[in-house]
């Protein structure tokens, strides 16, 4: 659920059009096999399942993700969830482990 407060926080990365369109591209990488396996995170390719997708990605960099190939199977947009992570976040880009005092 964090994953989702996250996106909102951002002000809906999910919403964007660069995040749309590199999950759709992804997603038109998808065999039947992963469609049907993968069905809450397509969701029609809706908006839900944007957001779903954005949510485990999350999940899976925060090594919490409940799908274990998420980021393999939609592999250009976990690098952008990254991306937006490292940029958005600025606590993320710090080593594990570091204080943050300077």
């Amino acid at each position: 659920e964090v994953g989702h407060a996250l996106d909102h926080c951002l002000k809906g990365v999910t919403n964007t059009r660069r995040f749309k369109e590199t999950y759709l591209a992804d997603y038109a990488r998808l065999n039947s096999d992963d469609k049907s396996r993968l069905t809450y995170f397509i969701q029609s390719t809706s908006k839900f399942g944007m957001e779903e997708t954005f949510a485990e990605i999350f999940s899976s960099v925060l090594g919490q993700s409940q799908c274990a190939d998420i980021e393999q199977k939609f592999p250009e947009t976990a690098k952008l969830v990254r991306e937006v992570l490292l940029e958005k976040v600025p606590i993320a880009s710090r080593g594990a482990g570091s204080s943050g005092n300077s």
